[in-house]
This record gives structure tokens, C-alpha cells and sequence, in this order.
């Protein structure tokens, strides 16, 4: 099998799994957090970052393809902040 070179690697992956978590706050994208579409599981998924991460962080979900932000969550004292997207609730029950 022929090793493929790290530019070739990246290409595929941005194509196989485009959405991404981008912590605004830090400026590096979220690791281990990609996905195909943006759905529940997404969303979700941006939640739970979210939640971990410190007060005041900002991670925003982006399309790597497109280079467009779907959404923004920012971790406040009394929960989430959600900016754009999709409601969960319209995903959970679509």
C-alpha cells in the first residue's frame, strides 16, 4: 500500500468529515471532534465542548469546505450561549 503524503491525507479528510469545532477563545481547532453533517449529533457534541471548556470560551462550529460558521456557543456563568445554527429541538424531532 502507498503512503500518502500529509497534504493528500488532509484533503481527504476535510472532504470525508468537513465539520469542525473551532475554539474562538484559544484559536486551534477542538480535536477528535469531526463530523459528516450538521445534525443533533453536532450540535450536541458542541455543547458538551462547550461545557467543558472554561468561562468565557467561544467554539464555534464550522464547515471547513464551505469556510463558514455554523454556529457559536460561549460558556457563561449561568449555562450555554448559542448563536446561530439550528434549534436542537427542530434537529431532535426532524
Amino acid at each position: 500500500m502507498a503512503k500518502r503524503s500529509k497534504r493528500e491525507w488532509d484533503m481527504n479528510t476535510d472532504t470525508v468529515r468537513p465539520i469542525r469545532f473551532w475554539n474562538a477563545s484559544a484559536g486551534h481547532l477542538v480535536l477528535h471532534r469531526y463530523y459528516e453533517v450538521e445534525n443533533l449529533r453536532a450540535h450536541l457534541g458542541l455543547y458538551i465542548e462547550t461545557r467543558r471548556a472554561d468561562l468565557g470560551t467561544v467554539i464555534e462550529m464550522i464547515d471547513v469546505t464551505r469556510g463558514k460558521v455554523l454556529c457559536m456557543n460561549k460558556h457563561r456563568a449561568d449555562g450555554v450561549e448559542t448563536t446561530g445554527g439550528d434549534d436542537l429541538f427542530k434537529l431532535a424531532t426532524s
